[in-house]
């Protein structure tokens, strides 16, 4: 209900610049940004009056470039940071916002190489996304916990656990029977897989070299 929203450039691909500035909230006027809080605002009442006040976990891979906008309207708010090997999180990107396109667009593509127009675009999303949250990390101190996405994979459970206690979010061992049961559903679950091209990887490698270093992410020369 938001027109600044990254996601509108999978229905209107051909005006996929002017969406932009919505991945990053502060990129607003300031009266824009007051707007999008209130429009945020808006959804998060609605679904607390909705789960009866319960306290809301929301699976929004795009609010990691809202945090600062997040922490003004919620001070006490809890973070999951879930970090992935960086070729892998950007393909996989760029392979949603593909098939989305196909499957919802409204609007022509854009003129040019949608391929290399969608690496730019994740790359820049990516590296001003994660420039900015180590920036915050600090100052987020117990309010966030970082996981990264092979050890949630191979240990769920524990991970699981980890995030309860390091969080200090209570309700853990009721919620353990339901968290089991989920995990036992995946067990067929089948991953894509992505071969990356090497135009692609060395744009990785020039702009993403502090996120590889912030996580111990080994960085490939050639496939």
């Amino acid at each position: 209900i938001s027109p600044d929203s990254i996601i509108h450039m999978i229905a209107f691909p051909h005006r996929y610049k002017s969406y932009l500035p919505g991945a990053f909230v502060s990129d607003l006027s300031p009266a824009r940004q007051e707007k999008w809080k209130k429009t945020y605002s808006y959804i998060i009442n609605k679904l607390t009056w909705f789960y009866d006040g319960k306290q809301l976990l929301l699976k929004s891979p795009d609010n990691t470039a809202h945090m600062a906008q997040l922490l003004e309207l919620y001070p006490n708010a809890k973070f999951v940071n879930i970090h992935r090997d960086p070729y892998t999180t950007v393909m996989s990107t760029i392979h949603m916002f593909k098939k989305q396109m196909e499957i919802i667009r409204l609007s022509p593509l854009p003129e040019g190489d949608l391929d290399i127009i969608l690496e730019d675009t994740i790359v820049y999303i990516f590296k001003r996304m994660y420039t900015e949250l180590f920036e915050l990390e600090a100052s987020l101190g117990k309010n966030m916990i970082t996981v990264s996405y092979a050890d949630l994979s191979a240990r769920p459970i524990e991970c699981v656990e980890m995030i309860y206690s390091g969080l200090e979010l209570p309700g853990y061992e009721e919620a353990l029977p339901h968290v089991k049961a989920y995990v036992d559903s995946q067990k067929n679950y089948v991953k894509n897989r992505f071969t990356i091209n090497p135009r692609l990887r060395d744009k990785i490698n020039s702009e993403l070299g502090f996120y590889f270093k912030h996580y111990g992410y080994e960085m490939e020369t050639e496939n």
